[in-house]
């Protein structure tokens, strides 16, 4: 029941694309020596849209992990469990590579976001609600280190007090003229 769920959201997966923003973030990469992009979403869509160095705090939709042995994979093939659960090549069960409730984040990557936070001179919010702990902490370490914060939301949030910029709407409307307006 659970990979059917899973395959039927990595199915969705082959239907949609990077939207304005995914692409926006991807190329302010080539600007920038060091640009982390730290994500909530399981989706992939930064790697496809060509970022780097992203930093998924729940995982990925597109990878397994082995309940055994641990081993982490890339799933390239999308394929149904009509034949029952995927198995790794040694013999254990595979589970969706993302974070479940109660689970812990994968280790180090919330490390990674807080120290990247400590570390920036500007962090872009986009589109969260600013509820979700641990990530929530990521603007507050940012700003309490000296660091300006734009956030971009639909609706303020419960740390849009934090924000040097606050800028309201679509996320695919506004981000791609944040560079020039803002970083450059």
């Amino acid at each position: 029941m659970v990979w059917r769920f899973y395959f039927e959201r990595r199915e969705k997966l082959t239907k949609v694309k990077p939207n304005a923003a995914h692409l926006a973030i991807s190329n302010w990469q080539s600007h920038f020596e060091v640009l982390p992009v730290i994500t909530q979403n399981v989706d992939g869509l930064h790697q496809t849209a060509g970022s780097t160095n992203v930093l998924e705090l729940h995982g990925s939709l597109v990878t397994s992990r082995c309940i055994a042995c641990t081993e982490e994979r890339y799933d390239s093939q999308f394929e149904s469990v009509d034949g029952g659960v995927p198995r790794c090549e040694c013999g254990g069960m595979l589970r969706p590579g993302v974070v479940w409730f109660g689970e812990s984040l994968p280790e180090g990557v919330i490390e990674s976001a807080f120290e990247a936070a400590a570390n920036c001179e500007t962090l872009i919010v986009i589109g969260t609600s600013n509820q979700v702990q641990p990530a929530a902490q990521i603007p507050v370490i940012a700003s309490d280190a000296g660091a300006r914060v734009i956030e971009v939301n639909p609706e303020p949030t419960p740390l849009t007090h934090l924000a040097d910029h606050f800028l309201q709407g679509k996320a695919g409307d506004i981000v791609p003229g944040l560079l020039e307006k803002y970083l450059l």
